[in-house]
């Protein structure tokens, strides 16, 4: 049960935090006086983060609950100091239930426990996905050295089997934004169905990639994946041109039109989808007007609903 204090005067320094006693039951209520615009004139914010206005009518409910159990982790044969992994695994996971897993990737400068504080895809993922958050070595990933002599590259695949063997996954996709982003593609173009498919946030192609006759990369195998772009329309980091090849890319190597002409409206706007995809593999680019290098606000349940519907 929740408890609240109704009437409490709001000319109060920002600098004031005052614990109140228990009310009608034996909650303990913090009153936060906050610039929040979520918080009505006489409101407060109570110990789970729900709003109440000043009659306590919920204006906001509380933080969900946590569906997943976080821990930490390190891949077997990989000592070059990176920082841990990021694992969320469904509290209710049962091995008689397959998982997709999703492999967030950060951008330069992060990992994995940053990247999942920015994008906690789990928050929305809940108890249907394992989702797992890698570190790159120094805080970046090497994108352009051959797989072969690449530690960064041969960790994330190395960690999605050693997972792929710890639980019961039926399925792979792979997310990352900005470096993590172009990393998602090249692991995609490098190493043949990795993954189901992927999601790119201000990425793109790889450019060291051999490239055929029309100027497409070549991709060892000729792997085909679903694939969702975003791209924010003013990314002054990555430019926007960046995430429509991208998108155009994988629309060539399913089969789809790779025309952005033929591009049709998708939920949620401004998303467009491909047209003459097969089944199974739709190629989705969403321009994001005002937005610049950062991950779309929408993205979270807009991935998601992408993938689950694979």
């Amino acid at each position: 049960m929740r408890s609240f204090f109704v009437g409490v005067p709001v000319a109060i320094s920002l600098a004031v935090l005052t614990v109140l006693g228990p009310v009608a039951c034996s909650d303990t209520v913090v009153q936060r006086v906050t610039t929040n615009p979520e918080v009505p004139e006489g409101g407060m914010v109570l110990e789970d983060g729900a709003v109440v206005d000043q009659d306590g009518a919920i204006v906001t409910d509380g933080a969900k609950p946590s569906q997943v159990d976080v821990t930490t982790g390190s891949v077997n044969g990989f000592t070059d100091g990176r920082n841990p992994y990021v694992l969320a695994v469904p509290k209710t996971y049962a091995t008689t239930t397959k998982y997709p897993l999703i492999v967030v990737l950060h951008g330069d400068g992060g990992d994995g426990s940053g990247m999942r504080n920015y994008h906690p895809l789990d928050s929305e993922t809940g108890s249907d996905a394992i989702v797992v958050y890698p570190s790159g070595a120094g805080s970046t990933w090497d994108q352009g050295t051959a797989f072969d002599s690449n530690p960064d590259q041969q960790y994330v695949e190395a960690l999605i089997n050693e997972l792929k063997g710890k639980y019961s996954v039926d399925r792979v996709f792979g997310v990352g934004w900005s470096a993590g982003g172009f990393l998602v593609n090249i692991l995609a173009c490098r190493r043949a169905g990795i993954f189901k498919a992927i999601v790119s946030h201000a990425g793109g192609q790889p450019y060291t990639e051999p490239k055929d006759s029309n100027g497409f990369n070549i991709c060892v195998g000729n792997p085909t994946y679903a694939a969702l772009i975003t791209h924010g329309a003013n990314d002054g980091t990555v430019e926007p041109s960046s995430g429509d090849y991208d998108a155009q890319f994988w629309a060539h190597a399913n089969g789809c039109d790779q025309d952005p002409a033929m591009r049709t409206d998708v939920a949620p706007s401004p998303c467009k989808a491909h047209a003459g995809c097969p089944a199974g593999k739709p190629v989705e680019f969403c321009l994001i007007p005002g937005n610049g290098h950062g991950v779309w606000s929408q993205a979270i349940p807009t991935e998601w609903a992408f993938l689950k519907a694979l």
